[in-house]
């Protein structure tokens, strides 16, 4: 009998060999692509790999972070502010035509 695993919702999948996760990490091309085969999330694969790198000294390869864009704050902020000013205005508005 496979063991197998829980998911955050609540699917149950079979749980990969050391040996089928090694296979499939070294085949593909992101942490993504290893948690879409194996039907864990991101994090747990993150994780096991790690461990296999560090703790058993197994050479996995190792997958180029994504570029991550930082949002500009300052565009942000004056969104926002406009968003309240607009409902607020909206709300004036109504007040003024009742």
């Amino acid at each position: 009998m496979k063991r197998t695993c829980r998911r955050k919702n609540d699917v149950e999948v079979e749980r990969v060999t050391a040996r089928e996760f090694i296979r499939i990490w070294q085949t593909s091309n992101s942490v993504a692509e290893v948690a879409k085969k194996t039907g864990c999330t991101k994090k747990t694969v993150r994780v096991r790999g790690w461990r296999y790198r560090s703790l058993f000294d197994i050479p996995l390869k190792v997958f180029p972070t994504s570029a991550f864009d930082y949002p500009d704050w300052d565009k942000l902020a004056e969104y926002a502010e406009s968003l309240v000013r607009e409902s607020t205005g909206e709300a004036a508005a109504e007040d003024a035509t009742s």
